[in-house]
């Protein structure tokens, strides 16, 4: 019976090595689609490729972390189990900042922005929307300033020209 189940491991292992194998050639697969791709769009002159990048490797990673999930179903010993465990861990926290950046990456996409500021390019353009909206804002305080400037000349200049009116008249009253 004991030589039965040993049979039955033996054979488990090798399914899950295959499937790991498996998942692990889509894993490669996908980078490769990604890369020759995002070349192609590259030698086409498009500048926006870094979103699909990120997503591409983004999802060949969530194919590596699954591969290494099954791999723990055949560890032997607790050394093992802690180098796959560690992996998995780093592998987890890599997903979780491609996430956050393509997430940045689309939200800068909707906003127009070129080139827009992500976790792992920093914009060295100065070319991003808090940019505009400050300068735009600087730009509409100034016309209004220079607007309220030339209507208060202008009241001070009717003031004075009112004032020398009455000046005027209350000269001619003492003269006359």
């Amino acid at each position: 019976m004991e030589e039965i189940f040993q049979n039955v491991y033996v054979y488990y292992e090798y399914v899950i090595k295959f499937i790991v194998i498996f998942i692990e050639l889509i894993t490669a697969g996908i980078i490769c689609f990604t890369v020759i791709k995002s070349l192609i769009d590259l030698c086409h002159g498009r500048e926006d490729i870094r979103l699909e990048v990120s997503e591409g490797v983004s999802l060949a990673l969530e194919f590596k972390l699954g591969s290494e999930v099954l791999r723990t179903l055949i560890v032997r010993e607790l050394s093992e189990l802690l180098v796959l465990g560690s992996i998995i861990v780093l592998m987890a926290l890599l997903s979780v900042f491609i996430q956050w950046g393509i997430k940045n990456e689309r939200k800068n996409k909707e906003d127009g922005i070129k080139g827009g500021k992500s976790f792992f390019v920093r914009n060295k353009g100065g070319d991003n929307k808090a940019q505009k909206d400050v300068q735009q804002t600087n730009k509409n305080a100034q016309q209004n300033w220079q607007k309220n400037s030339q209507n208060n000349n202008k009241v001070t200049q009717n003031n004075n020209s009112k004032k020398d009116k009455n000046k005027n008249q209350n000269q001619n009253k003492k003269v006359g």
